[in-house]
Formats: C-alpha cells, sequence, structure tokens
C-alpha cells in the first residue's frame, strides 16, 4: 500500500490535447469561439463518452490525470501528513480534531488515463461512431468514522477515563486496480444537432483491496486504566498481504460506463452519464477476519521488569491463541467489492456570442452519507488561445468547493490544467478538499 500512497503527490501528469487535419483552418471552432465539450465538466472529462469537439470528428489519442482528496472534518494538512507517511505533531492533529463531526467522511482517489478514440464516419452496421479503446490506473479509498473512534486513534484513550465510547459507523476500504477499456459512442447528426449514445465495457484487474467494517463496538476505560471492557462486532476482508504486484489479479471485475447526449453546435448540450457500474472478485491472496464478542482487559503481567523484552511477552501470544482469545474467526473466503458508482446530468449553454460558456450540473456518487453534488462551471475564450474557467460545486463530502482551470490552444492541440478546489492546494489547515489535474489529446 505504501507504493500507492506515495504516488499521490508525486505523479506528474502530462499530455497534448490536439487535432490535425490537411485544413488547419477546420482544426478548431472558429478564432474566438469556445469548445463545447472540453470544458462543460468539473474536471477531468470522461472522453470515452464526450469527444472534446465532436463537430471535427477526427481519430484522437489523449493523456489525462486527476488526483484529490476531499472530506468533511479531516483538513487536507493532516490528510498529506498521512498518506506520505510525515510526522503528525499537535498542530496537524488538532487542526483535525477541532472538526470533527457525529459521523466523519473522508475520500482520496487518483485517476491516470490513456484512451484512444477511432472515428467511423460510415458503417452498414452502425453507421456513425467512434470506437474507444482505454487503459486506467485507478487508486480509491473511502473512509467513515465516528468521532470518538478518531480521537481514540491519534490521541489514546486517557481522555475517556470512566467513560464509554461507542464505535458504531466506522468503515474503511482501499482498492487499487487497472481498468482496460473498449467502447463504441454512436452519433445521430441532423444538421447542427447531434445524438450521442455511448456504452464501454471493462475489464479490471486489481492487486490490492483491504476492507474493513466496525460496528455495534463499544470501548470502556477504568480510573487510572485499569482495565479496559471492550465490545467489537468486526470484520476484515483482505487481498495481497505484502507489497501489491502491478499487474497480479488478485481480484477480477467487469465495469460498465454509459451515456446519452445531445447538443447543439450553435446553442447549447444535455449529458447524462452512468460511470462505474461494476464489481470486483477477489479470489487469490484472501485473508477475512470477524469477531463479535466481549473482552475485558487488565494488562499484561512482567514478572521481572530488569528482563523486559518484547519476544518473551509475546511469547504466549501466538496469532492462533490470539485469536482464539479475542474470539477472531479466520478464513480464506473469495469476496465482492462493488465499486462506487457515480451518475451526473449536466446542461451547458453558449454565452457572448459563443465566446463563453456556461455549465451546470448534478452529481452523485454510491458512497456511504455521500451528498448529491451541485456544480457550476464558467469558462471564456480569450486571445491567443487561453480559455480560463472558473467552477464552484456544493455538496459532495466537503460540502463546498471553489475551482479554477487554464487552457492553452495551439495549431495543433491544447494543454489544460486545473483544480476543483484550488483554496486547499494551498491553505491545507482550512480546507478539507483539494484536487489537481491535467488533461490533452492529439487529434489526427
Amino acid at each position: 500500500m505504501k507504493y500507492f500512497f506515495n504516488l499521490i503527490f508525486l505523479l506528474l501528469f502530462s499530455s497534448f490535447l490536439a487535432e490535425a487535419s490537411p485544413n488547419p483552418k477546420k482544426m478548431f471552432n472558429p478564432p474566438g469561439e469556445i469548445q463545447l465539450f472540453q470544458y462543460n465538466c468539473l474536471s477531468v472529462p470522461n472522453l470515452l463518452f464526450v469527444p472534446w469537439n465532436y463537430n471535427q470528428k477526427k481519430n484522437f489519442l489523449s493523456i489525462q490525470g486527476f488526483q484529490g482528496n476531499s472530506s468533511n472534518a479531516i483538513n487536507t494538512n493532516f490528510a498529506r501528513a498521512i498518506l506520505l507517511n510525515k510526522s503528525l505533531n499537535a498542530e496537524v492533529k488538532q487542526g483535525s480534531f477541532n472538526r470533527l463531526k457525529k459521523i466523519n467522511l473522508y475520500e482520496d482517489e487518483i485517476n491516470v488515463e490513456l484512451s484512444y478514440a477511432h472515428y467511423v464516419e460510415k458503417c452498414k452496421l452502425l453507421g456513425e461512431y467512434y470506437f474507444f479503446v482505454g487503459y486506467k490506473f485507478r487508486n480509491m479509498r473511502y473512509m467513515k468514522f465516528d468521532k470518538e473512534a478518531f480521537q481514540l486513534v491519534f490521541a489514546g484513550n486517557k481522555q475517556f477515563e470512566e467513560d464509554t465510547i461507542n464505535i458504531n459507523n466506522t468503515s474503511f476500504d482501499y482498492t487499487g486496480f487497472n481498468q482496460y477499456q473498449i467502447g463504441i459512442n454512436k452519433l445521430y447528426s441532423r444538421e447542427n444537432k447531434t445524438y450521442t449514445i455511448g456504452l464501454a465495457l471493462s475489464l479490471l484487474q486489481s492487486p490490492v483491496n483491504i476492507n474493513i467494517k466496525a460496528q455495534n463496538s463499544s470501548i470502556y476505560t477504568a480510573q487510572d486504566g485499569e482495565y479496559l471492557d471492550v465490545k467489537y462486532n468486526m470484520s476484515i476482508n483482505q487481498s495481497n498481504q505484502g507489497p501489491p504486484e502491478f499487474f497480479s489479479f488478485k481480484g477480477t471485475g467487469i465495469g460498465i460506463d454509459a451515456s446519452f447526449s445531445y447538443f447543439n453546435v450553435q446553442k447549447n448540450s444535455f449529458r447524462i452519464s452512468a460511470i462505474d457500474l461494476g464489481f470486483i472478485k477477489y479470489t487469490k491472496d484472501l485473508n477475512n477476519f470477524s469477531a463479535d464478542s466481549n473482552l475485558r482487559f487488565e494488562g499484561i503481567r512482567i514478572d521481572n521488569i530488569l528482563n523486559f523484552t518484547r519476544p518473551s511477552i509475546l511469547t504466549n501470544f501466538e496469532a492462533d491463541s490470539l485469536f482464539k482469545i479475542l474470539n477472531v474467526r479466520a478464513t480464506q473466503k473469495a469476496y465482492t467489492n462493488i465499486l462506487p458508482s457515480t451518475f451526473q446530468v449536466s446542461y451547458s449553454h453558449f454565452l457572448l456570442h459563443k465566446k463563453a460558456l456556461m455549465t451546470i450540473g448534478v452529481q452523485y456518487r454510491l458512497l456511504p452519507n455521500y451528498i448529491p453534488m451541485i456544480y457550476g462551471k464558467f469558462s471564456y475564450q480569450l486571445k491567443y488561445g487561453f480559455i480560463p474557467s472558473i467552477s464552484a460545486s456544493f455538496g459532495g463530502y466537503s460540502y463546498y468547493n471553489l475551482g479554477a482551470e487554464v487552457a492553452k490552444t495551439f495549431r495543433f492541440g491544447s494543454l489544460s490544467l486545473g483544480s476543483t478546489n484550488i483554496m486547499g492546494l494551498f491553505v491545507t489547515k482550512h480546507f478539507t478538499s483539494a484536487s489537481i489535474y491535467l488533461r490533452a489529446s492529439i487529434v489526427f
């Protein structure tokens, strides 16, 4: 896992977003007109369904990357310290302690994608369509936890002396996988209007997963820590017990993306999509642990403090013996992980003689306690191919975000850099979400 954690702030995403044509004058929309599909998404578009400019009807190759984290309690400063294995001093901890709620949520994700779209003008069976192939490296982590559980882990149980803390809403899921995708996007064109229906199928290959759930659990700390009364009901599923083997099939699954869009190149567009409908089944290198019991812990007896060595203390606590004491059931059964599907609806409208584009949309993800996110984005075409954008969103895990993007179009293409919450990248102590993305393509 450490290998994946360290990737988060070290990844450098790079690519070109370009279009080539025998007639340079037809490479992009006329000068001063903003392109419709390149800028009507909040962060990184799903290029398998939305080629950045259907008007051109060319083949394109794209590379893009996204990294982001979001929470309703943990600030970016704390998240970076954990993910990059940095020390957690009192100031870093306190910054998140002050924000804790009854139920706390956290997510982070890496998505690096390489995709190719091939335009077919006429086919007897399908007519006009795009054929897509793509590869994605993805890393996803989601947490839900009680306030007291967080305080116990990072500040100890001294603060709960002669008190009982309840742990009823705690879960953790970490998945790393490679996604191999193929799909088609059927086009129905009539004058300036085009309708598209897209469908993509993916083979999901996962080298690592860990899933933890705890509910109906509690810990009572007696005065002076004389003993602990522990009640626990938890389960752990794990695939991969060592460093992840990047291309190993510890888990195999299927993913489906589907999309419908309408656009009028002179006026507006509408899009609805469902992404990551699927699952991964883990069948290799498995460990399953479950426990539902009560325990009074009164410490470890040390007969000779001058002979205080770790091996002597743990001699009688081998794994099998410890599992028996804790009433832990250990198995190696296959299990299935459901992907956190994403559903989006958006509407875009040209403004200012097609120099500007305004987009509004709503997004929902199948994650615990996820609040539907409403977002808006405004993009404007400047001279020399520069296109700045600003965005705002409300909902999700972090409730509100302010984003920014800058793009530069060239005669041969374009490059875009942006963030859905740019303040979280710099003012890490005061914001609970941050992201960065780069995207581009070559069109020929």
